[in-house]
């Protein structure tokens, strides 16, 4: 089995400016338990998921906490959990 036959054409991204809550909503809306976070040019700069949504609530961070300062902090501490598939 190759992996770009199973990956998804359509992929649902957020800015860095979305908030905590705001890609919790985006994952039960569209029933999915990561996102790829974008930068201006749709480039994926970091990735984010269900769980680490609920390590940064259950950590003290405000659900108006922007998604990328999650993304950040995990990558500093290495405890990188998911990776992003893109061209090249």
């Amino acid at each position: 089995m190759i992996v770009k036959n199973l990956i998804k054409r359509n992929v649902i991204t957020i800015k860095s400016t979305c908030t905590i809550k705001e890609a919790a909503q985006i994952m039960i809306k569209e029933s999915i338990g990561v996102l790829p976070i974008v930068d201006n040019d749709n480039k994926p700069i970091a990735i984010v998921s269900e769980r680490d949504l609920i390590k940064a609530i259950a950590h003290g961070l405000s659900t108006n906490t922007n998604v990328i300062e999650i993304a950040t902090k995990l990558m500093k501490n290495y405890k990188i959990r998911h990776l992003v598939v893109v061209n090249n």
